[in-house]
């Protein structure tokens, strides 16, 4: 069998839930040994359909932690490990006696990975770090009007604690591959509040002095991005002949055209005043005739027919709303081969989803199926005598030689790419000391015209500006080529050769490069050159029908990006890791609807009698009482309760002893099964009491509920003293900004090693430095500029 990335990798998994379950997945994926360590009775995620998934090519050790034996065991397995990953309150390990202080001392080479809700600082590191508390007391419940009533959605998509998985096995390679130079482990942590910002693509970067007026601009809630609100004209949901609903994604002037040739309404190019459409129109009324004539035509044929149409063209960006178990069977997911088949002895022939990446030196594979719970504790428990406390990959003994004071210092990454989910992977490599050039058009990345985005897919990174169509252009990158270590691109595949970038010919130039072709749906199938947008990849992934809740129209659920783009990140660390084992460069390649079948893993995969995905109520307030949006007397709070000690908790809070008593809800079924009766009542009992009141009493009882709708997200991220507490909101100085500025922090901290907030650079800023630092003479870099190939300007757009 070929070589993996993550060959003679242990990892000792104490997390629960699905970011840690992701994170440790894609790592076994990779060929890491995973023990993951579950409590007696097994994890809470057994009991999900996914775990299925989540827990293939693991081996499981039950120990309960809390008695002297359990403990002892597990401090004997960390001293075998390179890799500990835990998702406990801050506090919590310490106490148990695993914390990280501890266990370095007796394994120094251990790269401790911890994932928290709030962070471990600041007024809410106490708070249960449950997906649905983080998203409500942040405001990101607070984001656009529900369907049928006023208040907060219910944040159904667990989208940043899929996103914390990404983000640990980032930092965790990251201390993997500076061990490589120190020695020594360390404390890696992120937190669903950090990885909050990721998925924010707004970077609101925020002058000092100016946090007021920005605090009450990003206040308000953002336009609902759904059929019943009105929508950009390159972004619309519209419903066809057959009641299906399809998203449309038409945001450049070209592709606008397609779209408007394909509905047979070219001829409103007839008018001059139309030539820039999407984004120009001759007045709103004009926009408004035009939105209704593109209704009235999408109602004219069947969704199959229109989509049959768009992927004909092959340049218009559609895809039709469905659900995450229809899109386990779209097309380019087959014709990619984006699943495994897997047999499992417990449900026999299992879909699941495919490899986070495609490597073509290192390729990821599944290692078996989900393990029984312990099914490993006596053989592993008994084989660490024989080991002794070492590792396969003994951390080097490095004498001499200067500490890197950043995880990927020393690393060059050459980013070719645009729009965010290409480019916003560089920064997240970026953050951690990586050295990233931006590759752009003489004119500039067209991604800087979005300015609140575009901020945020630049800074940290240097700028040359090529002109890649011209032959001195491709030399200059192959120049560049020679001095990187990994090169990312997310061109269309039929523009490589115009530009240089087949894979063949730039490995003859450096063997050792990581190339990744960052790609929307593959290189193959009938959509391989179709362009992929943020909200097309949600629809298709069920994100927008899971968001919209049980028999409504689907929404735009935004998370195609900021999927993708962490897991491009994924991907480069994963090629840079299998770099260092193998010595030699590969191609990769990832696609933004892989990722999207990542952020909705928790049904993507079939196998006979699976359930059905559960949907939120029509009302989008949650998926039942004790995992719900009740309005209180002044407002909302978000509650949830799933494990039986909080339940009784919770009762005793309000004190309901009653409920307690009431054999309808004695269990977590039988709960489910009067599901309306205990939502009523506790309907009742919440809408009396104000909001800060139930927030107080049930958090001094360790029951997780929070104000949902007392801010907004961008109010939050502006005002709030958990981010600056936690250094989630941080200073930086540009002079795009006039000076100083607010910008988010970094995604991970490190414990004996810093991390970088840079601002963005301007067009082509460090042109003429790049190119005399790869052998360009001063006269030589006059001619190129004055020839148009190259350029070095003091603009951003």
């Amino acid at each position: 069998m070929s070589a993996q990335a993550c060959d003679g990798v242990r990892v000792i998994d104490f997390s629960r839930g699905m970011g840690g379950s992701i994170a440790t997945m894609v790592l076994a994926d990779n060929g890491a040994d995973v023990i993951k360590i579950e409590q007696p009775g097994g994890s809470p995620e057994r009991k999900q359909p996914a775990f299925l998934q989540w827990g293939r090519g693991k081996r499981s050790v039950v120990l309960d932690i809390k008695t002297s034996e359990g403990l002892a065991a597990a401090r004997k397995l960390v001293m075998s490990a390179d890799v500990l990953l835990e998702n406990f309150r801050p506090g919590v390990a310490d106490r148990i006696g695993i914390g990280f202080d501890h266990l370095s001392t007796i394994n120094p080479g251990l790269v401790y990975c911890s994932i928290t809700g709030f962070g471990t600082n600041g007024p809410y590191s106490a708070i249960k770090g449950y997906d649905s508390i983080v998203a409500a007391k942040s405001g990101r419940m607070n984001w656009v009007p529900p369907w049928q009533r006023e208040g907060p959605v219910f944040e159904s998509l667990p989208r940043m604690t899929y996103g914390s998985g990404q983000i640990a096995v980032q930092g965790i390679i990251a201390a993997l591959l500076a061990r490589e130079k120190t020695g020594r482990g360390q404390h890696v942590e992120t937190s669903l509040l950090q990885v909050a910002t990721a998925h924010a693509m707004g970077q609101w970067a925020v002058p000092l002095g100016k946090e007021k007026e920005a605090s009450e601009r990003f206040g308000a809630r953002r336009p609902g991005v759904s059929p019943h609100k009105q929508m950009t004209t390159g972004y619309q949901i519209v419903q066809c002949k057959d009641g299906r609903w399809i998203q449309m994604a038409s945001t450049s002037v070209k592709i606008f055209r397609h779209f408007m040739e394909t509905l047979g309404l070219e001829h409103l190019y007839e008018d001059p005043a139309y030539s820039d459409m999407p984004y120009v129109f001759p007045s709103e009324n004009d926009r408004t005739r035009v939105h209704d004539l593109i209704r009235q035509k999408m109602k004219l044929k069947d969704s199959g027919e229109w989509m049959k149409a768009f992927i004909a063209n092959g340049n218009i960006g559609a895809e039709p709303y469905i659900t995450t178990r229809e899109f386990i069977r779209h097309t380019q997911i087959e014709a990619n081969g984006l699943y495994f088949e897997v047999q499992d002895p417990r449900v026999g022939h299992m879909r699941q989803v495919g490899p986070i990446v495609e490597m073509s030196a290192t390729p990821s594979r599944v290692q078996g199926p989900a393990p029984d719970l312990g099914e490993h504790t006596e053989a592993i428990l008994a084989s660490l005598d024989k080991e002794g406390p070492w590792r396969k990959n003994e951390p080097k003994t490095v004498t001499g030689g200067p500490t890197p004071g950043l995880p990927l210092e020393g690393y060059t990454v050459l980013e070719m790419a645009s729009y965010y989910a290409g480019p916003f992977s560089t920064t997240l490599l970026s953050e951690m000391g990586a050295r990233i050039i931006k590759i752009e058009p003489v004119f500039g990345d067209t991604m800087r015209r979005i300015h609140e985005v575009s901020h945020k897919t630049i800074q940290n990174k240097e700028s040359i500006a090529l002109d890649l169509k011209t032959e001195e252009g491709r030399q200059i990158l192959y120049r560049l080529i020679t001095h990187a270590d990994a090169l990312m691109q997310n061109f269309r595949r039929n523009t490589w050769s115009e530009l240089g970038l087949e894979y063949a010919e730039i490995k003859k130039i450096n063997p050792r490069l990581v190339y990744l072709f960052a790609a929307s749906y593959g290189t193959k199938g009938p959509q391989a050159t179709q362009p992929a947008f943020h909200p097309t990849v949600s629809a298709i992934a069920g994100a927008g029908v899971r968001m919209s809740g049980a028999g409504n129209p689907p929404m735009d659920s935004m998370q195609g990006d900021p999927d993708a783009a962490i897991c491009a990140a994924t991907a480069l660390m994963l090629g840079l890791q299998a770099r260092e084992r193998t010595g030699e460069g590969q191609y990769m390649e990832t696609r933004m609807i892989a990722s999207g079948s990542y952020g909705t893993s928790d049904w993507f995969m079939d196998y006979e009698g699976m359930p059905e995905e559960p949907l939120p109520d029509a009302a989008q307030t949650g998926y039942h009482a004790l995992q719900r949006l009740y309005q209180s007397a002044d407002g909302w709070v978000m509650l949830e309760c799933p494990s039986q000690s909080e339940w009784q908790n919770l009762c005793s809070a309000l004190n309901r002893g009653d409920l307690l008593e009431d054999d309808r809800f004695s269990t977590i079924e039988s709960r489910r099964e009067h599901d309306h009766i205990l939502t009523s009542e506790l309907a009742d009992e919440l809408q009396g009491r104000p909001s800060k009141q139930i927030e107080e009493t049930l958090l001094a009882r360790d029951v997780a509920c929070v104000s949902a709708d007392d801010t907004t997200w961008g109010r939050f991220y502006i005002e709030d003293p958990q981010m600056q507490e936690n250094g989630f909101r941080v200073q930086a100085e540009s002079p795009v900004f006039g000076g100083k500025y607010h910008r988010h922090g970094p995604t991970l901290s490190f414990s004996d090693m810093q991390t970088r907030t840079g601002a963005p650079s301007f067009i082509g800023e460090h042109t003429h430095a790049i190119m005399a630092e790869i052998g360009y003479t001063p006269s030589e870099i006059t001619n190129l500029e004055t020839s148009g190939v190259i350029a070095q300007t003091d603009k951003w757009a």
